[in-house]
């Protein structure tokens, strides 16, 4: 069974998930960023569980992620993953809802 990443950090935190030898480092409250082991070629990375920033008001459409995605996202809201182009547009690092 793997190890889980904590579900909250601090920037500067780092986490070695010694089951699979990946390196992820917290590069903002509670954003795990992978950077190094298998999934991290080329010196990229992914981004786990990132909460974008924004006003969360009910009217407010427009979040900010911290990196502009490379090969899109995977969107999720109270559980149900959203359909780009349907439920949502991505814009180098602004995720816009529709209506």
């Amino acid at each position: 069974m793997g190890e889980d990443l904590p579900p909250t950090c601090e920037p500067g935190a780092v986490f070695v998930k010694t089951d699979t030898n990946r390196l992820y480092a917290c590069t903002a409250p509670n954003a795990w960023v992978q950077i190094s082991g298998a999934g991290s070629s080329g010196g990229g990375f992914s981004v786990i569980a990132e909460t974008p920033a924004g006003t969360l008001n009910g009217s407010n459409r427009d979040f900010t992620l911290a990196y502009t995605p490379v090969g899109g996202v995977c969107l999720y809201v109270n559980g149900l993953r959203m359909k780009e182009g349907l439920d949502y547009t991505l814009s180098g690092k602004t995720i816009t809802f529709t209506v």
